[in-house]
């Protein structure tokens, strides 16, 4: 199995770090900044491309892993399914409808796989409330909240609209994955506040001016009736995730976050739960690795995914798209009875 990692950013070392873990060592790196896909390959051990065009037309190569700004997501994609390889990109796939759609279709006229990385779907906790959501445990569902923030200022790009950044790019959209995830497509939706709150930041030591969304606030309904909350920020003190789930018969509270206690409460018992409040146990375990394992495993068994679909960054597209459509509109306006 050969991988060509496209972008040799922060995300490119994990993705490495991961790979390897997995006996995955054929690895090719390629960045537009040819120092930067230097510097990756040195530390590593791997071989440059200085050539995008190269990177597509080698046929030894299977996989091309993005991990690149927003906006290339869909270029790189397309040449990469078009050329007869299967492709791992970094979150979001895309934020355009259309894109999302091509991309999908691709997928399955050239029979690859396509997979998004969203790690929270592979953390067994976050698993294991999805099968209590579906056995009914805590009832009928009313409401959920999710919560993610952070400091930010890792990278300009991340803080630039012309260049896919924001906090809805960045951070909301793991949120809204979990949302779909957990209670299905949304009936309503409706933006309480976009906001650009810190204008200027301090990053590899030079002030960067900030022209997109850190702060975001959204509400709706989902299509079987739940009422939900999703705030996102990049401007809190530390990093931050809360998920908060009521229903009839009890509530989960649950966090990627060690710091912060994850339970399921009854109102009556459900074996193996008794009634009352039981603490889910964290556990320690490496997202990447769980979630690439699964991909080459389905490469290799010539298999199909459950989850990081492009089907399901298609209903996120459309998700993400109708929050920048209303922008910051006043609460109330639609809202429906």
């Amino acid at each position: 199995m050969k991988v060509a990692i496209i972008g040799c950013g922060k995300q490119a070392q994990k993705h490495i770090v991961t790979l390897k873990k997995l006996n995955i060592n054929n690895i090719v790196v390629y960045d537009i900044n040819s120092s930067m896909a230097n510097r990756l390959a040195d530390q590593y051990g791997l071989i440059t491309y200085n050539d995008l065009e190269e990177i597509i037309k080698d046929a030894s190569i299977d996989v091309i892993d993005i991990c690149t700004p927003t906006p290339t997501h869909f270029t790189y994609a397309t040449k990469a399914l078009q050329s007869g390889k299967h492709v791992f990109c970094e979150k979001p796939l895309t934020t355009c409808v259309n894109e999302a759609e091509k991309l999908l279709e691709l997928t399955f006229g050239e029979q690859r796989l396509g997979m998004v990385a969203f790690v929270f779907k592979y953390h067994p906790l976050f698993i294991r409330v999805k099968e209590a959501l579906e056995a009914g445990l805590i009832g009928p569902l009313r409401s959920i909240f999710l919560r993610l923030g952070g400091k930010g200022s890792h990278r300009a790009w991340k803080h630039q609209t012309e260049n896919g950044g924001g906090v809805v790019n960045e951070m909301m959209v793991h949120m809204l994955d979990l949302l779909l995830w957990y209670v299905g497509d949304m009936d309503y939706l409706e933006v309480v506040n976009l906001d650009n709150i810190v204008k200027s930041r301090s990053i590899d030591g030079s002030e960067v001016t900030s022209n997109a969304e850190d702060f975001a606030l959204v509400i709706g309904r989902s299509k079987n009736g739940v009422k939900f909350v999703v705030y996102c920020d990049m401007i809190s003190q530390s990093y931050t995730n809360h998920i908060e789930i009521v229903g009839d018969d009890g509530y989960i509270n649950l966090s990627i976050l060690e710091s912060e206690e994850s339970f399921l409460y009854l109102n009556n018992e459900r074996p193996p739960y008794k009634k009352g409040k039981n603490v889910l146990e964290m556990g320690k375990v490496d997202l990447f690795e769980l979630m690439f394992a699964e991909f080459f495993k389905n490469i290799r068994e010539k298999g199909s995914l459950e989850k990081n679909t492009f089907a399901e960054s298609l209903r996120l597209a459309i998700f993400i798209n109708e929050i920048k459509k209303q922008g910051a509109v006043k609460r109330g306006d639609h809202q429906k009875d």
